[in-house]
């Protein structure tokens, strides 16, 4: 299978319909035997491992998907019992737990990833920025108690109304990846919001 697109998918549950098998590739697939769906599983199992030393994870999550749709196939046959004895068969079972691990660990990642990414989104589209580096390693200031402080979460448009209102609002961006950035120049209020980009190596933690 040829590599992917993935670049306009938004989330998971996007990956996982990329990740689908056309229906009449899946009913060829059934009328094949064990041995023969293996072989597409080992070379879509080869795919998703490359995507995987590239650190292309959208692109190995989605290819982990197929071969489990694959393995799927196989574990349903009627010769799967035949096909267990054999020497591709033990394979087969390694691969299919390999698979399903893989699947799992991707899926806890990708789903933070594009959870940051939405939230990079909305902060860029909430028309305010001001953008400084800080490139050595950054020390919490002590807490000062005030009606600008906020122990909780908010949302971004929270964040917006605090801005509006004259509160200044420092945000430090630590993500390991910024390809999605948050993006504010040139609006009325962004002195009122700082966004600073540390990378986590300059984080101290327990501090």
């Amino acid at each position: 299978m040829c590599a992917l697109k993935v670049d306009t998918v938004n989330s998971i549950d996007d990956l996982s319909k990329v990740a689908e098998l056309e229906e009449p590739l899946l009913r060829d697939l059934r009328k094949k035997d064990c041995k023969n769906v293996f072989k597409s599983v080992q070379k879509v199992m080869g795919e998703a491992e490359l995507a995987m030393k590239k650190d292309d994870k959208p692109n190995a999550y989605v290819f982990y998907l197929r071969a489990a749709t694959l393995c799927s196939i196989i574990h349903k046959s009627q010769d799967k019992d035949k096909f267990s004895k054999t020497e591709e068969g033990k394979k087969f079972i390694e691969f299919f737990k390999m698979t399903l691990d893989n699947i799992e660990l991707l899926k806890s990642k990708l789903t933070q990833y594009y959870q940051d990414r939405q939230l990079a989104v909305e902060l860029s589209n909430a028309n305010l920025e001001n953008e400084i580096i800080i490139p050595n390693k950054v020390e919490q200031p002590k807490p000062q108690v005030s009606e600008d402080v906020f122990d909780d979460l908010i949302t971004p448009k929270q964040l917006v109304d605090c801005a509006k209102k004259g509160r200044r609002i420092l945000i430090i961006d630590y993500r390991e990846k910024t390809d999605v950035q948050i993006n504010f120049k040139g609006h009325a209020d962004g002195s009122n919001i700082v966004v600073a980009l540390c990378p986590p190596q300059f984080i101290e933690y327990e501090l």
